[in-house]
This record gives structure tokens, C-alpha cells and sequence, in this order.
């Protein structure tokens, strides 16, 4: 989504997640190149997520990522 650093991107997503095999790579490449339209479309069903000062989904640091990129309600990821 990058809703909180603009330099996130799809592609830096993608090396941060995909061990080396290059068929799973493919696979999970075209998943991350669609993530932000799938996290819309949640949203458009009635899922919530906090939000930043300007009105996007707040995004923050998960696991061993480069970026903020888990979209999260308060410490409730994943439960509406």
C-alpha cells in the first residue's frame, strides 16, 4: 500500500517475503503486484483498519520487512 513510506513498493515487498525458488517467486509475484487492490476490496466488505492523519490505511512494521506494511485495527489484525 506505501500509505506510509512512499519508497514501499510491490517489488521490495516481494524480496522481503520469497525464499530463492524461482517457481514460488513467480507465484508470489504476481500475489504482491495485487496485495493493495485485495486490502481495498476488504474494506469494500466492511473490513476496518486505522488510519493515518490524511485519511489511509495505517500501516506498520511486521517481521523482518524493509517497510511498515502490516494494515492492522489497533492490536487486532486479522479479527473484526
Amino acid at each position: 500500500m506505501a500509505n506510509v513510506d512512499a519508497a514501499d513498493n510491490w517489488k521490495t515487498h516481494f524480496r522481503d517475503t520469497m525464499p530463492a525458488e524461482i517457481s514460488q517467486q513467480l507465484a508470489h509475484g504476481q500475489l504482491h503486484a495485487r496485495i493493495s487492490d485485495r486490502v481495498r476490496e476488504l474494506e469494500q466488505w466492511g473490513a476496518l483498519f486505522d488510519r493515518t492523519e490524511n485519511g489511509d490505511i495505517l500501516q506498520r512494521a511486521f517481521g523482518g520487512h524493509t517497510f511498515k506494511r502490516l494494515c492492522h485495527v489497533g492490536d487486532r489484525t486479522g479479527s473484526k
